[in-house]
């Protein structure tokens, strides 16, 4: 597993040790967002480690970065914060998880293990290509396209709109979405999963007369052609 870790945390070198010992030996560190977005883009990891509080560029800008450049790499974010305002933020900004200060070195690992897991089984997917109305997903290309307008999408968005066209038909409940798409188990009175589907709907539904993504009272969304 090559992991990076970007964080200039005066605990990290520590953290790297724990990974070595624990047989994990291909982890490089960067201590600013910088380094860590060049990284990102020059090499091939399994996940990133990224810490919010950065020099140069916070971790918010690199989430960005990464997410417009619709790298597939999952983030595991870390933060002293642990107020859900901050949680939200980041799983919107493109984490797939967030983990709060201070944490156990076995609570970390068990979630970097359960999002690189996720991410490999995204990679045999990606050979499959999904196809609703004039709605086409491809995994392998990373392409979305609706009728003959091609459609750009983060990563977040992509995930998102890749597990409702798998479910089609079939009405999908926000524990379900975020435990999918962000694999963290949420607070159900959060709005993360709402505000994802408002954008998604923005880029995927407006200006085509057929709708695609629909809401189920009571129970979440789904996609489907509806006559």
């Amino acid at each position: 597993m090559n992991i990076l870790i970007i964080s200039n945390s005066d605990k990290v070198d520590k953290l790297i040790n724990l990974l070595m010992q624990t047989g994990y030996t291909n982890v490089d560190s960067v201590y600013n967002g910088l380094d860590g977005i060049d990284r990102v883009l020059t090499k091939n990891y399994d996940i990133v480690v990224l810490d919010i509080f950065l020099p140069k560029i916070s971790g918010w800008d690199v989430l960005q970065t990464i997410s417009s450049t619709r790298q597939q790499v999952p983030i595991l974010l870390l933060s002293d914060k642990d107020q859900v305002e901050w949680r939200i933020r980041g799983l919107e900004l493109g984490a797939d998880d967030y983990l709060a200060k201070p944490f156990s070195f076995q609570e970390f690992l068990a979630r970097m293990k359960a999002l690189v897991r996720r991410s490999q089984q995204h990679r045999i997917e990606e050979e499959e290509l999904y196809i609703i109305d004039d709605l086409q997903l491809n995994w392998k290309r990373h392409y979305v396209m609706r009728g003959n307008k091609s459609i750009q999408l983060t990563s977040k968005e992509f995930s998102l709109l890749a597990l409702l066209m798998q479910h089609a038909g079939k009405p999908l409940s926000r524990t379900f979405i975020i435990s999918h798409v962000w694999d963290i188990n949420f607070d159900n009175q959060t709005n993360v999963v709402d505000v994802a589907i408002k954008r998604l709907r923005n880029k995927i539904d407006q200006g085509f007369q057929t709708k695609l993504i629909h809401s189920v009272r009571g129970t979440g969304y789904v996609l489907e052609k509806r006559t």
